[in-house]
Order: structure tokens, then C-alpha cells, then sequence
């Protein structure tokens, strides 16, 4: 267990509407950071492994909470940052929280929707956010390639459990993923204990590729959308649904699964029973064509607020 000291704090004034909780603790349960982070209130307590101006990875802990208009982070840490570090880990976590999008374009967008104006209501106020680090992510899509959630929460705890490492602030421990030095320096037999299957393998060699060196989740957010999802789809076993998951760019990406809700949402009656794939590429254009950049925050809004979406609409995957 690493103990860490507190070392830097800010406000960040987010564009509003926001709200802090449904952005960092999604309905659905998406977590911002990962799994194991720890609410005290209405505080959250996380932490990652921040690359610094010098290209070193160092254990950062995250205090984050929004009491009133402004959201107040406190940065913990084994020692001071210099002043460039700060910047860089302050402008990393105001794209993170999503705090300088505008979101009342989209809000307008799904105002013309019967069936969408009620999300914008019900979930008022949150913004896409995304996690602290590439290789977490895409940790995340290989362990949910080809298997249910309840199996791929299994295989992520297990390997966040074994081999990520344990940071101590505010007196509360958190347990962070693993790097992807980390996983290049376990055996493919010791990752299979996991339960991993042929993940193992993909996962190992990810990590070897990605430790020759890869962009970090800042820099991939400064590419455009499509130029970031080529980066990750250079990447061993990351396909383009895995990429559209992973990226820091809010992403339409569908699969066999989600294919079957937008279907119904967008053309009113379900795929093909048969063979709901072939419905993916119709259906993304037809998602491109009605709200454009937005498609990824309305893929976002829809996920997460399913079980209104089945009781109100019988929208559902099944």
C-alpha cells in the first residue's frame, strides 16, 4: 500500500447543466476511473497512474466532489508536482469530468425526439467524462470481448485484485488497475488464474506494444475523433467496437447487442432476428444522419437509462 500526501487542490467551473454525480457514477453503473473507487458522501476518492511532462507514470489520488457551482478536486500524490505537472493533470481531469463541453446543443437535438426529450430530462446535466488512462480502458473492452458482464466483472477483479497496486489518502485505501508495465511482466499462465482464456495472450501482447510507447489519453483527445480511433485500432485485438469503447471521444460504436435498441429507437420496429449485424452499418448511418456529433453522448443517455426506456417505449435488446 502506497500512502499518499496531499499536494495540489482547484475548482473547476464546469459548463452548465452539469451534474457531478450522474457524470463520475453513471445510472447504468459505469465508474469514471474503475471499479473500486470509494464514494464518502457525495465525495469521490479515486486515483490513476498519471505520465507526467517527463514521460514518467506516477500514482495520483483524486478527491472530487461538487458542494455548490463549482466542482473542488484535491490531488494526492508521493511528493509535489512542478507547476507544468499540475497543468497538465488539471486540464487531464477537466476533460475527464467532460466539464468544458456545452451540452445544450444536444439537449436541443433530443428535444425533437418523442422519445428521447424525456432522457434529456430525466438525466439532466450529464456529460460524457471518460477514464484516466488508455490502457484501462482497453484492458476493460478485451475482458468484455465474447462474454457476458457478470463473466467479464470476474476477470477484472481478479486481475485489478492481483496486480493493481494499493494507494492510501484521506485515510481510505483504493485499489487501482493494473499498468500495462505491470501486465508485460506477468507470465501468460499466471494471467490465465484470471480465467482469462485467450484473452491472456491478447492482453499481454497489447501491453508489450503499448509500453514501446502509445499516446496517453490527453494527447488521444486532441486528435480528431476518427484520427484517435485509428491510433487504437493499429493496436493488437482492438477492433473498431473495442477502439469506439476505449477512445476519450464520445463514440457511436454498435454491436450485436446495442444494434437491437437504436434499431428500434430509430426505425420503430426491431432488427433482424436472424442476424441483427447486418442492421449495424444502416443503423449507425441513420444515427449519423439525425444527430451527427452527437450520436455518441445520445448513445451515452440511451445506455444508460434502459430499464425506463423498456417500461415506458418496449425498447429493449431482447
Amino acid at each position: 500500500m502506497v500512502k499518499l500526501r496531499r499536494i495540489a487542490s482547484f475548482r473547476v467551473k464546469p459548463v452548465q447543466p452539469y451534474d457531478f454525480e450522474l457524470t463520475v457514477r453513471k445510472p447504468a453503473g459505469w465508474h469514471w476511473f474503475m471499479p473500486y473507487e470509494v464514494w464518502r458522501g457525495r465525495k469521490i476518492l479515486t486515483g490513476f497512474h498519471f505520465k507526467t511532462g517527463s514521460g514518467k507514470k506516477i500514482l495520483v489520488g483524486i478527491s472530487a466532489e461538487m458542494p455548490g457551482k463549482d466542482i473542488v478536486i484535491e490531488i494526492y500524490a508521493r511528493r509535489p508536482l512542478d507547476e507544468n505537472d499540475v497543468s497538465r493533470l488539471r486540464a487531464h481531469l477537466v476533460n475527464a469530468l467532460g466539464a468544458a463541453d456545452d451540452i445544450r446543443p444536444l439537449y436541443a437535438l433530443m428535444k425533437k425526439n418523442r422519445i428521447l426529450k424525456h432522457l434529456a430530462r430525466r438525466l439532466r446535466g450529464m456529460h460524457e467524462g471518460w477514464g484516466s488512462d488508455i490502457f484501462p480502458s482497453l484492458t476493460l473492452a478485451v475482458l468484455l470481448q465474447m462474454a457476458p458482464i457478470k463473466r467479464s466483472e470476474e476477470m477484472w477483479r481478479c486481475l485489478i485484485e492481483k496486480y493493481g497496486e494499493v494507494i492510501k489518502f484521506e485515510g481510505v485505501p483504493v485499489r487501482l488497475w493494473p499498468t500495462e508495465e505491470k501486465i508485460t511482466s506477468v507470465s501468460r499462465r499466471e494471467l490465465e488464474k484470471c480465467k482469462l482464456g485467450y484473452r491472456a495472450k491478447n492482453l499481454i501482447r497489447l501491453s508489450k506494444q503499448m509500453v514501446k510507447g502509445f499516446p496517453d489519453a490527453v494527447e488521444l483527445a486532441k486528435m480528431s475523433p476518427d484520427a484517435a480511433k485509428e491510433k487504437l485500432t493499429g493496436l493488437y485485438g482492438i477492433g473498431e467496437y473495442s477502439a469506439g469503447f476505449a477512445t476519450p471521444h464520445a463514440s457511436f460504436t454498435l454491436d450485436v447487442w446495442s444494434v437491437k435498441i437504436f434499431h428500434r429507437l430509430i426505425f420503430g420496429r426491431p432488427a433482424p432476428s436472424k442476424d441483427p449485424r447486418s442492421a449495424i452499418e444502416k443503423t449507425g448511418r441513420a444515427a449519423e444522419c439525425l444527430w451527427k456529433d452527437w450520436r455518441g453522448y445520445v448513445f451515452t443517455y440511451v445506455l444508460n437509462d434502459l430499464p425506463y426506456l423498456e417500461k415506458r417505449f418496449g425498447i429493449t435488446a431482447d
